[in-house]
């Protein structure tokens, strides 16, 4: 997935779940710095994790943090 918010469309960051071991989803992203703080991340993961639902509701999904990124905790 990639965030573009509107009305510039401008390409801020990009995220999605991938397969782990073939055992779990794993969730990632990266957004620019400049737009930290604004809720992209939040709406791109909950995004991720309803499409990984869909396609396999059984797998659970996970997610590693950076450790300065607390935010992300949240």
């Amino acid at each position: 997935m990639s965030v573009a918010p509107a009305p510039s469309g401008e390409l801020i960051g990009n995220g999605g779940c991938t397969l782990l071991g073939g055992e779990v989803w794993n969730l990632g992203y990266r957004l620019s710095a400049d737009h930290h703080g604004n809720g992209y991340a939040t709406e791109l993961a909950s995004a991720a994790v309803e499409r990984a639902h869909a396609v396999d509701p059984a797998r659970p999904v996970i997610a590693y943090l950076v450790e300065h990124n607390r935010a992300s905790a949240e």
